[in-house]
């Protein structure tokens, strides 16, 4: 800490206020210090600023100190701002985490399950056709039907399953008519096909494949509705995303300015590389030093 030449009356005087309105700060040491050092810094600059006026030593301590205004009033504002700091920018950072968590679950969800996930999904069903097939002369068995059911049910994500026996594998699956459907009250499209319904968040893609019968050229043809996420799931994740980018910005910004750093440069710099602005200004603060500045406009 710095050392003002004053004598030791004065040191006192200015010490001890300094002293009344750090014990009032719930910061970190180091907040703490930085606010000590810049009090000390920014009173010696106005007694400084007194004295040149024709002042005498005590005379420019007291103007000094009434310049910044009675220790109780400035607890008050210390309380306010750092309620503010503590509270506001700090339901700031969560919002914008929690945004961030949020964002990341449905943009990674959606790629996952739209690009990979849902054809697993239907390979089971398909794999429970081919397990269970039956014999040439009836072979959607009562197994495969059972255990179709039991998959769909538990299912959250498939709408429905139609099986048919296709004779000549050429022949559009639709032109041979259902053999079995679940559940029985699942509606086809004007083509006879698992409709492509569209929902606030997910649409309906089917999805199939044909199962040659043993001993016979026919096969099983099988379609598989699947719900898929849409547009819309896609585009909240990455508003959420963007709302977090926004609000660290914000809270970055406000967070600097806290410490007398507020530059609109910052905020550019916050708004474009984000966190890892923010990281470069904690490097840039380190590397050459940074107070916390907070009483600087009180000096006349």
């Amino acid at each position: 800490m710095s050392k003002p030449s004053l004598e030791a009356n004065n040191q006192k005087l200015i010490h001890k206020y300094i002293d009344r309105l750090c014990n009032k700060m719930n910061e970190s040491p180091q907040e703490v210090n930085e606010f000590r050092e810049e009090m000390i810094n920014n009173l010696m600059s106005s007694v400084k600023y007194w004295k040149s006026k024709g002042l005498g030593e005590s005379e420019a301590v007291s103007k000094a100190l009434n310049s910044f205004g009675e220790p109780q009033e400035i607890e008050t504002e210390l309380k306010t701002l750092y309620r503010i700091k503590k509270v506001f920018s700090g339901n700031i950072l969560k919002s914008s985490i929690a945004m961030l968590f949020l964002g990341i679950i449905i943009v990674g969800w959606f790629l996952y399950w739209n690009e990979l996930r849902h054809y697993d999904v239907a390979d089971e069903a398909f794999e429970i056709v081919l397990q269970e097939v039956g014999t040439a002369e009836n072979p959607i068995s009562d197994t495969m039907i059972k255990e179709l059911e039991q998959y769909i049910n538990k299912s959250t994500s498939v709408s429905g399953v139609v099986l048919r026996i296709q004779e000549d594998t050429g022949i559009a699956p639709q032109d041979y008519p259902i053999q079995y459907k679940y559940p029985e009250n699942l509606k086809l499209d004007k083509l006879n096909n698992i409709p492509n319904n569209e929902y606030i968040f997910t649409y309906i893609v089917p999805s199939g494949t044909n199962i040659l019968i043993p001993g016979t050229n026919k096969a099983i043809s099988i379609d598989v509705g699947i719900h898929l996420f849409n547009d819309t799931t896609f585009m909240i994740g990455i508003i959420l995303l963007f709302g977090y980018w926004i609000l660290f910005a914000v809270w970055a910004s406000m967070n600097v300015y806290y410490k007398g750093h507020g530059r609109a440069l910052l905020v550019v710099l916050f708004l474009l590389l984000n966190v890892v602005g923010y990281a470069l200004y904690l490097l840039g603060v380190k590397l050459i030093g940074g107070s916390t500045v907070i009483w600087k406009h009180r000096l006349t």
